[in-house]
């Protein structure tokens, strides 16, 4: 969940089911899976080895669930917020957004974002999902900023 500003989120229902890439419990080459709903890495009870996901969509959920600014480590990682939900919030988001992952959509190729929700609660609060296309695989994906 993002913890900054005026942003935190909550899920925005699209009307429609949504078939989503299954997510694999094996370790072989995967990346390490990430609880949507935690953040944190799970093990898989029968192997005792970390569950595993694919590699693209790992890199997809770090992009959505990462402030821009707040990784030591890749400081222009994540999704740069705005200050304040003025009548611009929606538009500045989703550009925002789109930015953050022009390195997979543009310069890898291995995402097509093919549709991107920004909600206003009434709270104060926003949410963004993103459903997505993982080329990797051909295979309809989303990723929620709060899952």
């Amino acid at each position: 969940m993002w913890i900054a500003g005026p942003i935190v989120t909550s899920p925005i229902a699209l009307g429609s089911p949504l078939e989503v890439a299954a997510i694999p419990t094996g370790n072989g080459s995967l990346s390490r899976w990430i609880n949507p709903g935690t953040g944190d890495f799970e093990q898989d009870p029968k192997t005792l080895q970390l569950k595993g996901m694919p590699p693209v969509r790992q890199r997809v959920q770090l992009i959505m669930r990462t402030i821009r600014g707040s990784s030591t480590v890749l400081p222009k990682l994540g999704i740069e917020l705005p200050d304040r939900m003025d009548q611009t919030f929606e538009y500045t988001v989703r550009r925002n957004v789109r930015a953050a992952y022009h390195q997979l959509t543009h310069v890898e190729r291995v995402i097509r974002i093919d549709q991107l929700l920004v909600g206003r609660l009434s709270t104060g609060r926003a949410t963004v999902l993103m459903v997505y296309t993982d080329l990797t695989t051909g295979l309809a994906d989303r990723v929620s900023s709060e899952e």
